[in-house]
């Protein structure tokens, strides 16, 4: 459209599988789905602000699947640096799954 993005900033993800750690739910949802002042995460036209990037579930997956040097991971996720992993925006591979991953 010219002025930005015209799809979404975020969207609804699951993980699967015998070795993730069950019953976590990133992020955060919005405690009151009015448009009000005191809902920040409501702006209007039914739109919700994320507050967990995309880049967050990939970058754990990423790691899973053996990636472990920096310029492999600004590659496969080359806005991951906009992003702060102490404020858990990042999810890593440890908080995910509760095994190792297996050897290639």
């Amino acid at each position: 459209n010219g002025r930005g993005t015209d799809h979404a900033w975020a969207g609804h993800q699951m993980a699967l599988g015998g070795a993730l750690k069950s019953g976590q739910v990133f992020g955060e949802y919005p405690r009151d789905l009015r448009e009000t002042d005191a809902n920040p995460l409501n702006i209007g036209r039914g739109r919700l602000i994320p507050t967990m990037p995309w880049e967050g579930i990939w970058h754990a997956l990423a790691q899973w699947f053996g990636v472990s040097d920096a310029d492999t991971m600004k590659t496969i996720l080359p806005n991951l640096h906009r992003f702060d992993p102490v404020a858990n925006h990042i999810i890593t591979a440890e908080q995910l799954f509760e095994a190792a991953p297996p050897s290639p």
